[in-house]
């Protein structure tokens, strides 16, 4: 628990996924094993238990969590507010992360959302959050 600066700081990377697909062989695999764009396979490490990460299943907002919005995920309720850039999760940029760069100016903020490669970057950071188990409710 805690108060976090995430307005445009650094990227800050989250465990968001398309369909688990791995990406290419340019360094958008993350190091997880699985299926590339192309169809073929990579060998790697395996993925954490899915309570970690979120999948979404198309590159549109509207429809990236089995075909309907992502609620509680602050994707469609969030998007481009106070001008912040949104970007969705594809193909090409599978992997998701949120806040952005300093110097992007009015389009960096806490409402950011945008979808890099999966490769190593000087420019990003993660946060991890823990809960207490007791203060955990499910959200439907």
């Amino acid at each position: 628990m805690g108060i976090y600066d995430v307005s445009g700081g650094a990227w800050e990377f989250t465990m968001g996924v398309l369909n688990k697909l791995s990406g290419d062989t340019n360094g958008r695999n993350s190091g997880y094993a699985g299926t590339l764009t192309d169809g073929s396979s990579i060998e790697g490490r395996e993925w954490p238990d899915s309570k970690y990460y979120d999948v979404y299943t198309s590159d549109n907002v509207e429809t990236s969590c089995n075909g309907k919005p992502c609620k509680g995920h602050a994707l469609n309720e969030t998007m481009k507010w106070y001008k912040n850039a949104f970007d969705m999760v594809n193909v090409n940029f599978p992997w998701s992360c949120r806040s952005g760069e300093q110097n992007y100016g009015q389009i960096s903020g806490v409402f950011f959302y945008s979808a890099p490669k999966g490769n190593a970057a000087t420019n990003g950071s993660f946060r991890q959050v823990l809960i207490p188990q007791n203060t955990i409710t499910t959200m439907h």
